[in-house]
């Protein structure tokens, strides 16, 4: 009797509770415990908008139900499979693929893929690069969000490219300057660019400038040639509203500096440095971890976490990121509301929050295009979630007063600039809605105060709602995560860049965790709520 009741109870809790537990356990065991139990479960598993599988070996197990319900595909490590029997994938990953399966990419119509990645080519398949590559930019994949082809070598064009109205992110190795003229031509939407370099071509044709693109990275490696001033001249003409240019560049190369800036003049590269190292440390550790390619459970959120001081278990589940997050958010309601993350990471902080307070609309923004891609990989059949790429310190692309509240979660401590925060404190005044909120947590002074909370404070169109200390609660979830943080840098980031990455996870014994344990610096949530403005009648 008494199991008979527990199973009671176990029926009685609502699909959003099972989705969210369904989240972290792995398509097969997912389906082989729950699916055929009865038809709620068969519908909430068929319904589930982030199944995730990936394929580290050829699949010999027959319970192969789950199939036509994977929404985002990883196959790794020369495996073939039949593609057709995935008929709702929308994001794609392949690494070293077979011959075989490239074959199946080009000449399969059926798929509806948002983000396809094919990456670590071998030597044996180059011969399907161009028909791939044709396939791509002729609108074969006619709902393609993100690309990323960027290990491919020299991309050439071989038949007529078409018009890509959907595409919004590229990653490509190396191209002429025909190439990337052609690349502009085809994708008018075209926000983010990233390529291996630029060389010279004998080329007479003529386009409109781009006025979408607002990033390009440049990753060259000693295996290719270096691009000339008089071509970046040429690439930066066509691409008016450029916003950010990074260019990376091996030890062995004279490296140019990372620029952020809203005119790109080539003569003026060397001027345009980074006023913050700080910002650029913490820049490349977003990348570190948004280019781990690993199970989707895994250090999926990035912030601190809160846990109270009676917690001391770390499950690996992001229980205590989340926990930050349901804290700072406590007094706010986000039902039927429209929400805007400033500096949403990884997305796992997002889809939760989606999932949880469900929210009219949600919409996390990051200056990554990295990032912006993996959330869309992750989340993008999640509704009412959407993620784009977004410069925090510039003009915000939503309209007056169409957010109910902006979120920043460890965010907006890299303003350190009085003007930055100006711009940004503006952008927010202005989607916000009358007496909407802005809702912050980060690191403070030891009064907590800081740049931003005292421009916000100063602020007429701003009152302090709530200012909270949880510099102990903060302190407390990075002990507890500490050995699988640690675990995860050691397993997953070069030993080179694994101090700032340990720096910018807070862990025990770097910098920012002593300032707060010492006393030299605090953690603290803070509500803002927008004043309601009131307009003066024309007589």
């Amino acid at each position: 009797m008494i199991m008979n009741d527990n199973l009671l109870q176990l029926e009685s809790l609502p699909n959003e509770i099972f989705a969210g537990i369904f989240e972290f356990l792995p398509c097969p065991e997912l389906f082989q415990a729950f699916y055929h139990l009865n038809s709620r479960f068969n519908k909430l598993l068929q319904s589930l908008p982030y199944l995730t599988l990936n394929l580290l070996t050829n699949n010999n197990n027959n319970n192969n139900d789950f199939f036509p319900y994977v929404r985002s595909l990883i196959i790794d490590r020369a495996i073939d499979i039949n593609l057709c029997r995935f008929m709702q994938i929308r994001s794609l990953t392949l690494r070293y693929p077979t011959d075989q399966l490239l074959a199946q990419l080009i000449s399969n119509s059926s798929l509806h893929l948002e983000h396809l990645s094919v990456n670590h080519m071998h030597v044996s398949v180059l011969n399907y690069i161009p028909n791939l590559c044709d396939k791509v930019f002729s609108n074969g994949f006619s709902k393609l969000k993100s690309c990323h082809l960027f290990e491919w070598g020299t991309i050439v064009k071989n038949s007529q490219w078409t018009i890509l109205p959907c595409l919004y992110i590229l990653k490509i190795g190396k191209i002429d300057l025909f190439i990337y003229k052609s690349i502009l031509s085809s994708c008018p939407n075209l926000y983010f660019l990233q390529l291996a370099t630029i060389i010279s071509s004998n080329t007479s044709i003529h386009i409109r400038p781009h006025l979408n693109l607002k990033r390009i990275v440049i990753r060259t490696t000693v295996f290719v040639e270096r691009w000339t001033d008089d071509d970046m001249n040429i690439c930066l003409s066509y691409v008016p509203n450029l916003e950010y240019l990074s260019v990376h560049q091996p030890k062995s190369y004279t490296a140019k500096p990372l620029l952020s800036r809203p005119a790109p003049v080539c003569d003026d590269i060397d001027k345009f440095q980074q006023k913050s190292k700080n910002f650029d440390q913490l820049s490349l550790w977003y990348e570190q971890i948004s280019n781990v390619y690993t199970n989707a459970n895994e250090l999926q959120l990035m912030n601190w976490g809160y846990a109270d001081l009676d917690e001391h278990i770390d499950d690996n589940t992001g229980y205590y990121s989340k926990k930050l997050y349901q804290q700072v958010l406590a007094n706010i309601t986000l039902t039927d509301k429209n929400i805007l993350e400033v500096g949403c990471g990884r997305g796992a902080g997002a889809a939760w929050c989606v999932r949880t307070y469900a929210s009219r609309s949600y919409v996390g923004i990051d200056p990554s295009g990295d990032v912006i891609s993996l959330c869309e990989q992750c989340y993008s059949t999640i509704p009412r979630l959407s993620f784009m790429i977004a410069d925090l310190k510039t003009h915000l692309s939503f309209q007056n007063e169409s957010m109910d509240v902006v979120l920043s979660i460890e965010t907006t401590n890299i303003f350190d600039e009085i003007i930055a925060v100006k711009r940004f404190v503006d952008e927010i005044t202005r989607v916000l809605t009358p007496n909407g909120y802005f809702v912050w947590c980060g690191l403070c002074n030891v009064d907590g105060s800081s740049l931003l909370i005292d421009y916000l404070t100063a602020n007429n169109a701003f009152i302090i709602k709530e200012k909270v200390n949880i510099t102990r609660n903060v302190l407390h979830a990075l002990d507890i995560q500490n050995n699988s943080r640690v675990d995860f840098i050691d397993r997953y980031i070069q030993p080179a860049e694994q101090e700032y990455c340990r720096l910018f996870a807070g862990l025990p014994g770097t910098e920012l965790y002593d300032n707060m344990q010492q006393g030299r610096a605090e953690y603290w949530r803070v509500v803002f709520r927008k004043k309601t403005t009131k307009k003066t009648p024309i007589v």
